[in-house]
């Protein structure tokens, strides 16, 4: 029964309640996107600067039909252009290095720090060339590609118990 005397005391619990499943369920939509992101990471070639020189050097040649304005000349740009848009964007800045999955992995979880609840935002891949790094990265897997894998890793994900990313929070 609720009477007078607790009433505040009711309030109060449920403020601290309505706070911790709001933290724990940003951290679940988080902790998601994370593994989204790690998903695509994970399923994008790293290229060889070595083996397809011709290539990363075209990357700054006006000269060159690899020329890409702003690409640096080195592997990773493909893996680093995994980002997650809250506005609703994918924006790209080209990074490369052999870390720059990892770098993308880290700003995901940063960006999601921003994340509101309802919030609606899109995970993606901005290089403009992952089209066609997916069709001759299909053709060296067996039909596999970037894009499969990764959505059957989102699906296996969303059809997990989601509950453990809320209980991880």
């Amino acid at each position: 029964m609720i009477s007078a005397s607790n009433t505040d005391e009711l309030a109060k619990q449920l403020e601290e309640y309505s706070k911790e499943v709001e933290r724990r369920l940003k951290n679940m939509v988080e902790q998601f996107a994370v593994d989204v992101v790690s998903a695509g990471v994970n399923n994008t070639p790293l290229g060889d600067s070595k083996k397809y020189i011709y290539f990363y050097e075209g990357r700054t040649n006006p000269e060159s039909p690899f020329y890409r304005e702003g690409f640096p000349d080195i592997e990773g740009v493909a893996q680093g252009a995994w980002v997650v848009g809250l506005d609703g964007q994918l924006g790209f800045v080209p990074v490369g290095g052999r870390d720059s999955g990892m770098s993308a992995i880290a700003d995901a979880k940063m960006d999601m720090q921003g994340y509101r609840l309802g919030q609606n935002f899109v995970i993606g891949n901005a290089a403009p060339y992952i089209g066609d790094l997916e069709d001759n990265y299909s053709d060296q897997t067996n039909g596999q590609g970037i894009m499969q894998p990764t959505v059957e890793e989102i699906q296996a994900a969303n059809e997990a118990d989601l509950k453990r990313y809320y209980d991880a929070g």
